[in-house]
This record gives structure tokens, C-alpha cells and sequence, in this order.
């Protein structure tokens, strides 16, 4: 069971005690991401989550802050999302206070030093340049951009050279300074952790200070002939991400769409994976994955094809989007899929990196927070009339988009074959 609280200047917290375990993870997340960024000032949330490991008051450079949690034997990172942005450290319990002082300090104290940032400043090109140059990373840019074209969510979380360029001290002490305050902060701590560790997070994160709290450009989806986009790259395999909307984390349906993503083409015995890859050889990779927003989402089918067999991989992929929507799935791939969602979702929880992040995100984006055991019993009521709905609604093509990165030109002859979803 969690437990949930807030500091005494209003940052809320969560403790999620975790038996039979030495370690903790403590996660310090915002509700804040790239799509809350203005034009302008795209990638600005990425470029603040690298400088705050660039030295802080009492820990004045990189490897001062590096040596110490190395010391402690730590796993620690950070990340940028389009809705959130997150830093944690895994540690034995022993080492908690420490964690969390450095916690606080990078959260806090950071220095944002003019040298260091005109530094992170090609870091992050590269950083940009990394992910254009290797097509199964820059397929999902590409598919975003297709899929939501210039609303914030379409655009990279990194930036773009024209914008990381323009940022300097000022800018982003601006930036952080209006969201990095404790009124929009969640700390949860998941693992050996108990009542008591409330006071040690008051200790670090109890000082007062309050942010604005930023809105974002809604998103809503027109009705559209398929929209495709196709990045010419000269490799030998081309990469393909094909998406519908999917459902908000509001959504009641979310259960069904996990359940419909993953016998659909989540896991090795799905739909997709046998007919793609096991009966025809088509792609070493193949999946279908869904993620979902504030007010929107996505389902997304994924796969890496030989530039010669593109078409022949999108008609099977056509066909079995066709078979689905007229048959629905059996009661037994239900079945089969529902136990394994809640074999895996056990199996992750086991580790107090993923404890923190089911408790955080929830905590974060949603009304009430759901347990493990909540969250199965959702499951299990799912029914194969509903994931058959589900699936008629989300395939539909008034509302496709396709991303392509490889040797390709043309693109006739793959709108000729979305026509028939």
C-alpha cells in the first residue's frame, strides 16, 4: 500500500513500501515537457534537465556530482517527455539521506555556468544529430511530426539547431525558475521505505518557493486522406511506423487498448509477430505499442523491412488490421493476453525504479491512483466485444499516418494500400 502527503510548502509525496528489498529509488518528477514549450523555446525542458548535472552550489562540477553517486554504488538519470520531466537515484536504503541531499542540490542549486552551457549546447547537437542518423530512433520523430505536423506534440523533445543556439544563461534560469518550484514538484520514494522517511524528504525539499503553472495547446485531430512522410536515408533497411489515435490516460478504455496493443502485436506470440515475422520472414523487428496524453494518444505499428518487401509488409499488416476489426480477437488470445499483462506488470514491479514510476506517473497526470491489485481487476473485466470495438474505432482511415526511413521515393502505390483499412 502507498503512502501520500505533501511538504509543508505544498510539494506532494508519495512512499511506496516495498518488502524483501535493500534499495530505493527516489524520483523527483514535474508535470511539465516539451509540448508545454512555445515555438521558440523548443527544447529548453530537455536542455534544462542536461545543465542541472553541470555542477550546483555545493557540488560545483560534473564529476563532483558524478564521483559522489558512483561512490555510492547508485543507478541515476533524467528525462525529458513531451508532458513530464524526471531525475532519479537507486540506492541501498543505507545511502538514502545522501541521495536525497544531492537530489535536492541538483534540483535547487544549480549553477547553469555560461562555459558549461555553451558546451551542453553542442553536446545536445550532437545529441539531435545521433538520433537523425540512426533510423530506428528517427523513425518516431518522423512519425510525430507526421502524425500531429506543428503542434507542440509533433515536435522534437531535443529542439532544433535554431533554438538550442538561441538559448543562453538568462533563458533558461528564467525557465526553470518559473516551473522548478516545490508547488509543482512530486517526490516519490518506492522501495525500503517507510513512514518515517517523510521527515528526510522534508528535510531536503521542505523550502518554500512557487511556480507558475503552465498550460499547452490542445490537440484535436481533423478527419484527413492518409498523410505520409518519407525520409530518403541510403541503408539497407527501411523503418516504418504506421499510427491511429489512441485514447487520453482519462480514458476508461485504457484496459482495453493495453490488452488490444499487446495480443495485436506487444509480445512474441501476438498477431503481427506471427504473421510478419514468423510465417513469412517479412522483418526482423515488428510491434504495436500505445501511448497516451493528456486529451489524445496513439497506436502505432512499428517495423524494420527490406526496402524491396515495404509494400508487401504493409499489405499484410492491412490485412490483419482488416481481420481484427471484422472478427475481433478469440476468447482465448483474450485470456492468454490478460494473464500475461498481469504476469509482466508483477514481474516489473518488482523493481523499485518501476514501483516509483507506476505510483509517480499516476500521481502526476490522474484523478485517483490505482494499485497493482486495482489495476488487475480492471483488467480481468475487459471482454472481447469491447477490444473488437476499440479496434473498429482507432483503424479507421480517415486517420492515418505513416512514417518511412530508407531508400524510398514514392508513394503512391503505399496510399493505394492504406485505402483499404
Amino acid at each position: 500500500m502507498f503512502i501520500q502527503s505533501r511538504l509543508s510548502n505544498g510539494a506532494k509525496v508519495i512512499l511506496a513500501p516495498m518488502k524483501n528489498t535493500k534499495a530505493v529509488t527516489a524520483l523527483a518528477l514535474l508535470p511539465f515537457g516539451s509540448r508545454y514549450e512555445k515555438k521558440e523555446e523548443n527544447g529548453q525542458a530537455h536542455f534544462i534537465e542536461h545543465m542541472l548535472f553541470k555542477g550546483t552550489k555545493n557540488r560545483p562540477s560534473t564529476l563532483a556530482i558524478s564521483q559522489e553517486l558512483d561512490s555510492l554504488g547508485a543507478d541515476y538519470n533524467a528525462f525529458t517527455s513531451r508532458e513530464s520531466t524526471g531525475y532519479w537515484i537507486k540506492i541501498l536504503k543505507e545511502n538514502l539521506n545522501q541521495s536525497l541531499d544531492i537530489l535536492a542540490d541538483i534540483f535547487f542549486n544549480s549553477l547553469f555556468e555560461p562555459k558549461e552551457l555553451e558546451k551542453e549546447k553542442t553536446v545536445i547537437l550532437e545529441e539531435i544529430r545521433f538520433y537523425q542518423d540512426n533510423p530506428s530512433f528517427y523513425i518516431s520523430d518522423l512519425f510525430y511530426e507526421t502524425f500531429f505536423g506543428d503542434h507542440p506534440l509533433g515536435r522534437n523533445i531535443a529542439g532544433c539547431p535554431e533554438t538550442i543556439m538561441s538559448v543562453n544563461q538568462e533563458k533558461l534560469l528564467n525557465f526553470k525558475e518559473k516551473i522548478y518550484q516545490p508547488n509543482n514538484l512530486l517526490l516519490v520514494l518506492a522501495g525500503a521505505v517507510g513512514k518515517k522517511d517523510f521527515c528526510l524528504v522534508e528535510k531536503y525539499f521542505g523550502r518554500k518557493g512557487r511556480g507558475e503553472k503552465r498550460k499547452f495547446e490542445k490537440f484535436t485531430l481533423q478527419p484527413h486522406l492518409p498523410k505520409i512522410k518519407i525520409a530518403h536515408r541510403p541503408t539497407e533497411q527501411v523503418q516504418m511506423m504506421i499510427g491511429f489515435p489512441g485514447l487520453s490516460y482519462f480514458s476508461p478504455a485504457i484496459e482495453v487498448l493495453e490488452i488490444f496493443s499487446t495480443l495485436f502485436g506487444g509480445n512474441m506470440s501476438s498477431r503481427l509477430f506471427q504473421e510478419v515475422r514468423v510465417k513469412r520472414g517479412l522483418a526482423y523487428s515488428v510491434g504495436c505499442s500505445g501511448i497516451s496524453f493528456y486529451e489524445t494518444g496513439l497506436l502505432t505499428i512499428e517495423a524494420g523491412i527490406d526496402p524491396k518487401k515495404v509494400a508487401e509488409t504493409l499489405e499484410v499488416i492491412v490485412e490483419e488490421i482488416r481481420k481484427i476489426k471484422k472478427e475481433g480477437p478469440s476468447e482465448r488470445e483474450v485470456e492468454q493476453t490478460k494473464d500475461y499483462l498481469i504476469r509482466k506488470i508483477k514481474l516489473n514491479l518488482e523493481d523499485s525504479q518501476t514501483m516509483a514510476g507506476w505510483y509517480g506517473h499516476q500521481a502526476l497526470y490522474l484523478r485517483k491512483i490505482e494499485t497493482p491489485e486495482e489495476k488487475f481487476r480492471k483488467i480481468k473485466k475487459v471482454t472481447k466485444e469491447q477490444i473488437k470495438k476499440l479496434g473498429q474505432r482507432i483503424f479507421n482511415q480517415n486517420f492515418i499516418s505513416l512514417a518511412l526511413v530508407g531508400p524510398l521515393q514514392e508513394e503512391k502505390s503505399f496510399l493505394e494500400i492504406l485505402k483499404n483499412v
